[in-house]
């Protein structure tokens, strides 16, 4: 286990690669490491604490294992880094509360089929984002989901989905397609 904020405000940390005898990496174990550009998670780790690459504003791209079966709730893990991509396991069930917010590079994702549930304002403030196709199992788009995704143009919501949120697409002031289930 890598412990809840082992590795806080390493402000000269570039790189990291987890050993495969992890299984676990605590709340805000990387919270604001601004230099770290690097970061391999091995399949070992099933659970990825909250607030983890909170402020890793050098945090490029990231890939998720298949180990990972939720991003936790108000988890803000990867909010206010620097990803422009990310790659999501298939096996992911969830995606936590804020977990993406303010994510101003991110320009790609994609979220896997299996998911059923993305709490609110897992995109707030994704200014980059252009396109998102929303899982097939989703039944809510929740509160404040796409706020402020300014760049945001085209959403494909699934015929599940009964209810969207509050804000949900509040100031996307480049959407011009949207397509709304029955």
């Amino acid at each position: 286990i890598i412990e809840k904020g082992a590795f806080l405000e390493c402000s000269s940390l570039t790189s990291i690669s987890i050993p495969e005898s992890v299984t676990e990496i605590g709340d805000r174990a990387f919270y604001e490491c601004k230099l770290l550009e690097e970061i391999i998670i091995p399949s070992s780790v099933t659970k990825i604490g909250k607030a983890v690459f909170y402020m890793c504003n050098s945090l490029k791209s990231i890939k998720i294992p298949d180990s990972i079966t939720l991003l936790y709730f108000f988890a803000n893990i990867f909010s206010f880094s620097s990803l422009s991509e990310i790659s999501l396991p298939s096996s992911l069930k969830a995606i936590g509360q804020c977990c993406f917010s303010k994510c101003s590079s991110l320009t790609q994702i994609t979220i896997p089929d299996t998911v059923t549930t993305i709490v609110k304002g897992a995109f707030h403030g994704c200014e980059t984002i252009t396109e998102i196709t929303m899982p097939p199992l989703i039944t809510e788009i929740e509160d404040h989901l796409f706020q402020e995704c300014y760049s945001l143009q085209k959403v494909n919501i699934p015929e599940s989905v009964k209810s969207i949120g509050i804000w949900s697409f509040c100031h996307c002031s480049s959407l011009t397609d949207i397509k709304i289930p029955s």
